[in-house]
């Protein structure tokens, strides 16, 4: 921000540099701030409708949703023709919980943009108002249009997995790894769900995930998992540990070590850590978990 203010100071006419500050600024949490760089984003380029999205999400963080509305109707008459105005409506009308309209303004924004991100978000609302058949029909057409679409394929994997349609997701994830055979992140998922499927192959494409985005803790985890399931429990405390240091801040992470250490005959390391986790009490939901382990030491 201290960076950005020089900067504001340099270029006073630069929009993009506020721009730059108010986006610094939302991630501090200074709303105020970034609601009055945007402003004068606006004032030195009455064309920036990136900035007109910014005010109406910091409307909408402000519970004030029909002041976020207002900007948005005002963006879809400055310009009838580009999408952001009507995804910025979707954006609102979805956190207000209105499925309908909602869906209404994404499907007026994908048909406009074309965009990956619209074509996800209006697929989301439709679930989420339970009209399945609408969901599978966008998804459908969009998968025939851009067969190779790595993020609608991404988003449907993750979908996928989280209704356990663990084969459905997994050829989601492969096809998404044929366009991008270095995605990191693909290779994680795609090593979680074969271990999940009891598939061989998941150890050597969890090395492969953590060797291409190392010390990542989410990859460590699943790294430790498919270790561990090959029986290599040495290795799977160490990456364990090793997600541990990258994410203190997650029990689930303690949990899965203690497993480890139980299954290494490691019980006093093992009850210190499922100790430190039943002090967290009702703030961790898995303490029925804890005591179960607990019982077993």
């Amino acid at each position: 921000i201290s960076t950005f203010r020089k900067l504001v100071r340099l270029k006073p006419a630069d929009a993009q540099v506020q721009m730059n500050l108010a986006e610094a600024e939302v991630a501090a949490k200074d709303f105020a701030g970034a609601e009055r760089s945007l402003k004068r984003a606006l004032e030195l380029d009455g064309k920036l409708s990136v900035a007109r999205r910014g005010l109406a999400m910091l409307a909408l963080r402000a519970n004030r949703s029909q002041d976020a509305l207002v900007i948005a109707r005002d963006m879809q008459k400055r310009d009838p023709k580009d999408a952001l105005g009507f995804a910025v409506e979707g954006d609102i009308e979805a956190q207000r919980r209105n499925w309908p309209e909602a869906a209404r303004a994404y499907q007026l924004a994908l048909q406009l943009s074309g965009a990956s991100e619209a074509a996800i978000k209006l697929h989301t609302v439709l679930r989420a108002a339970d009209k399945t058949g609408e969901a599978d029909r966008v998804a459908a057409d969009w998968e025939k249009k851009r067969p190779k679409d790595p993020a609608f394929r991404f988003y449907l994997g993750d979908v996928a997995t989280q209704k356990a349609d663990y084969p459905a997701a997994e050829a989601h994830y492969r096809a998404v790894l044929e366009t991008q055979p270095k995605n990191a992140l693909v290779m994680n998922n795609l090593a979680w769900l074969m271990h999940k499927q009891g598939k061989p192959g998941a150890l050597a494409m969890a090395e492969q995930a953590n060797a291409m985005l190392p010390n990542r803790a989410p990859i460590l985890d699943t790294l430790a998992t498919a270790q561990a399931t090959a029986g290599k429990l040495p290795e799977a405390i160490a990456s364990q540990r090793q997600a541990i240091a990258g994410s203190p801040q997650v029990p689930n992470l303690k949990l899965s070590l203690a497993r480890y250490l139980i299954a290494a005959g490691k019980k006093d390391e093992a009850r210190k850590e499922l100790l430190a986790l039943a002090e967290l009490g009702a703030g961790f939901r898995q303490q029925a978990e804890v005591s179960k382990l607990m019982n077993t030491l």
